[in-house]
C-alpha cells in the first residue's frame, strides 16, 4: 500500500485534495472490505468516511459497497482514491485507509493500513496592492561614500499592504544565485538598486516572512528576466535625460 511520500501533505483552504492510494498485489483473492476513516487534530473521536467491499485488487464497486457519511464534499474514485473538495482549516488531521483483504490458500484475512497526516493552511488576507510582481523601475545615478557617481539599476517588488507590512521582508536573489537584501523600502513596496556591471539574466524576490502565517498560501514571490538589450536600451535613456537636464540646468 503506498501513499504520499513521507506520508505528510499540505494544503491551503478551499482547494481540494485527493489521497491517492493504491493496492496492488497479486496474492489477493477477489474479496475483502477497505475502511476510510480520520482523527482530527482537535481530537474526538475517529470519524468513518467510506467503508466498502473489495470487488477486485484495484477496482471499487461505486454503485453498490461504498458507504459514505454525511459529508457530501468526499468523492470515492477507483483504487480507493478518496477525493475532499472545498477543505477547511478544520478538517486538519490523519486520514486512515485500513483495507482487510484475504491471502490465497489462506482463510484469516490480512490488515494493511497506511495514514497520512493532512496540514491545512489558512488563505492570506490580501497582502499586496496589485499582483506580486517585479518592475524594473530606472537607471539612475546614485552617489557613493567616496564622492564618486555610478549608474544604478533599480528594481521594485511586492507593494504590500497594511495588513502585511512591516512583518513581510523581501530577499532578492540575483542570476548568479546570490540571496541580498532589499536596499531600500518605502510604503510596502521594497527595491534592489544593482550597479554597473550589471549581472544579466533571472531575478527573483520572495517574501520572507520574520513571522510563519498567512502569507504561506498567497502569491509570495516574482521574477523578471533582464536582457542585454534591454539595459542598453533602457540606458541610453537615461543617458539622454541626464544630459537634457544637465544642459537645462546649465543654460538657465
Amino acid at each position: 500500500m503506498s501513499a504520499f511520500a513521507g506520508d505528510t501533505v499540505t494544503r491551503c483552504e478551499t482547494s481540494d485534495i485527493t489521497f491517492p492510494w493504491r493496492v496492488t498485489n497479486t496474492d489477493w483473492d477477489d474479496n475483502g472490505t477497505f475502511r476510510w476513516t480520520r482523527k482530527l487534530l482537535g481530537g474526538g473521536e475517529e470519524e468513518l468516511l467510506a467503508e466498502g467491499n473489495v470487488i477486485s485488487p484495484n477496482i471499487v464497486d461505486n454503485d453498490s459497497t461504498v458507504v459514505f457519511t454525511h459529508d457530501k464534499r468526499f468523492v470515492f474514485g477507483p483504487a480507493y482514491a478518496l477525493t475532499m473538495a472545498n477543505i477547511s482549516l478544520n478538517d486538519t488531521g490523519n486520514y486512515t485507509l485500513t483495507v482487510d483483504l484475504v491471502k490465497r490458500e489462506e482463510r484469516a484475512p490480512t490488515r494493511d493500513s497506511n495514514t497520512v497526516s493532512l496540514t491545512v493552511y489558512a488563505l492570506p488576507k490580501e497582502i499586496t496592492d496589485g499582483p506580486f510582481q517585479i518592475i524594473l523601475q530606472h537607471w539612475a545615478l546614485r552617489l557613493n561614500p567616496d564622492g564618486a557617481q555610478q549608474w544604478t539599476v533599480q528594481l521594485s517588488c511586492g507593494r504590500l499592504t497594511g495588513v502585511a507590512y512591516p512583518d513581510f521582508t523581501i530577499l532578492w536573489t540575483t542570476p548568479s544565485g546570490r540571496t541580498l537584501n532589499s536596499t531600500s523600502h518605502e510604503n510596502g513596496t521594497f527595491h534592489l538598486t544593482v550597479p554597473l556591471p550589471l549581472e544579466y539574466g533571472h531575478y527573483s524576490c520572495r517574501l520572507h516572512e520574520n513571522k510563519l502565517g498567512r502569507a504561506r498560501c498567497g502569491d509570495t514571490h516574482a521574477s523578471i528576466v533582464l536582457t542585454q538589450q534591454q539595459a542598453r536600451t533602457i540606458i541610453t535613456r537615461s543617458f539622454l535625460h541626464y544630459f537634457d537636464t544637465l544642459n537645462t540646468y546649465m543654460n538657465d
